[in-house]
């Protein structure tokens, strides 16, 4: 089960990923950021819609 063992020596060095992780974090976190922001305005939207359908015209 070798490939279980993380190639790393400590969590410091996977945090810098070999000098990329100034790059990777962040662009890991606008991503993340993103997807909630996706998720939060599809929901109200759907919401806004489910509203507005029950309302009289």
């Amino acid at each position: 089960m070798d490939w279980l063992t993380p190639w790393w020596p400590d969590v410091a060095a996977f945090l810098q990923m070999g000098k990329h992780g100034a790059y990777v974090w962040p662009a890991f976190g606008v991503c993340a950021l993103a997807l909630v922001w996706e998720w939060w305005s599809l929901r109200r939207r759907t919401r806004a819609l489910r509203t507005t359908e029950g309302a009289p015209r």
